[in-house]
């Protein structure tokens, strides 16, 4: 099998420049500020430019925050994207109506243009954004039929056809065919027979901020600094946008209540919902103890999707490196609020392997919910530890929502 040959796409970079309206409206979603003490700030977005946020808090009143110290800031709306329909297609030039996700976490809605000589590139065009080429071995799926139940991580190039065959191999091209090689053989088979294409590549988060639109796209930027557009007033909530994605430059107005969130720094925030338990464990003789469940991450703010843990149990994470912080609201499940009583220990380990104790919380009716940002510097594992306290052990479940883990930032820089 021959390895890809990364063939370079056009820089995917946006320029967003935010309206200066200081008037507070009603349709404007209340925001969450994360900083790097993974403290939330709650309030609404109002300008940005290169060394400072500014926002308007629960008071109305107007301030800020250096930039260099916020990694995130997101609304409480789930994010998706669904297909175009395909009469759009027809807007701009043909084209098949999908949905691409790029590796470094990228969403673009859009069209799949259909070409004889497709290389080793994906020819695509957003009605956003325009058309542009990006390579396979940046590309993590495309989804061209909205029915297909879509494959996590698969472990080999994989399709799925129309009819649900499924198809494994080495894809080679996807344009007007889609081409597999599996065992020194070839298969092709028309892009319209296709529904959805994933490619294992590795996820791969990369520096530039990442900013995720109400109409589902999520794309990464290269500035974003505050304007008021060409004729516009100063109180206009527009958002002027330079897309340099798009094979040809062009500049587009959208809404400034259309942005979701803004990821400022892809590589430091690691969910742990999107890290699977390396153990879990029954204690006080329980003999069956159920997997943590994870809600949809493409509900969730920046992919933050909450963690259920019904004790008594122990269960273990293994953590990326450079971990510093480890962030999450706890709380008892709003079934279990009025009765539930649990205890809940958080610890780490290091190479040793000997866990230390960085964080606890007692929760109750009197007392439903606790917050905790924890040092982990340098562990490799993350233990959290659910016990029932006063009336039995089933009660002794908790959420963790929007749980994640904070990485230094000298491991977050490319190689």
């Amino acid at each position: 099998m021959t390895p890809r040959t990364t063939i370079l796409a056009p820089a995917l970079a946006l320029r967003l420049l935010a309206s200066a309206g200081f008037a507070q409206e009603a349709s404007v979603p209340r925001m969450t500020i994360l900083d790097r003490n993974l403290q939330r700030i709650t309030g609404d977005l109002e300008r940005l430019n290169q060394s400072t946020i500014q926002y308007i808090d629960t008071a109305g009143r107007s301030k800020s925050i250096e930039r260099s110290r916020v990694l995130a800031i997101y609304s409480a709306r789930g994010h998706s994207a669904s297909i175009p329909s395909a009469i759009a297609a027809g807007e701009g030039g043909n084209g098949i109506p999908g949905i691409l996700r790029l590796t470094d976490g990228q969403i673009v809605p859009g069209f799949l243009v259909p070409t004889d000589n497709p290389g080793e590139s994906v020819s695509w065009r957003s009605r956003r954004i325009g058309p542009f080429l990006v390579p396979l071995d940046r590309t993590s799926s495309i989804l061209l039929t909205e029915s297909i139940h879509e494959i996590a991580s698969p472990q080999r190039d994989s399709a799925i056809l129309g009819n649900s065959d499924r198809v494994e191999g080495f894809v080679e091209g996807i344009g007007t065919q889609l081409t597999i090689e599996s065992g020194g053989k070839k298969d092709s088979f028309p892009i319209e027979r296709v529904g959805w294409i994933g490619l294992a590549n590795q996820p791969s988060p990369g520096s530039l901020p990442l900013v995720f639109l109400s109409d589902g796209s999520v794309l990464a930027t290269t500035e974003l600094a505050s304007a008021v557009p060409a004729g516009k007033a100063p109180s206009d909530r527009t958002a002027t946008a330079l897309w340099a994605l798009a094979s040809e430059s062009g500049t587009g107005v959208i809404d400034l209540d259309s942005i979701d969130a803004i990821l400022f720094d892809p590589r430091s925030i690691v969910p742990l919902a999107a890290i699977s338990p390396a153990k879990v464990s029954g204690i006080e003789g329980r003999r069956w103890t159920p997997t943590p469940d994870v809600s949809r991450p493409a509900a969730s703010p920046i992919g933050l999707a909450s963690v259920t843990i019904s004790g008594p149990v122990q269960v273990e994470w293994k953590l990326p490196a450079g971990s510093a912080k480890f962030g999450a609201s706890i709380s008892l499940p709003p079934q279990a609020a009025p009765w539930g009583n649990s205890a809940v220990v958080i610890s780490a380990a290091g190479a040793n392997g000997t866990f230390k104790e960085v964080a606890k919380a007692d929760l109750s009716a009197e007392k439903p919910g606790s917050e905790i940002v924890a040092d982990i510097t340098d562990a490799q594992t993350l233990r959290i530890e659910v016990r029932g306290k006063t009336y039995s052990d089933v009660q002794a479940q908790i959420v963790l929502h929007q749980p994640l883990v904070l990485r230094k930032a000298e491991t977050t820089k490319r190689p």
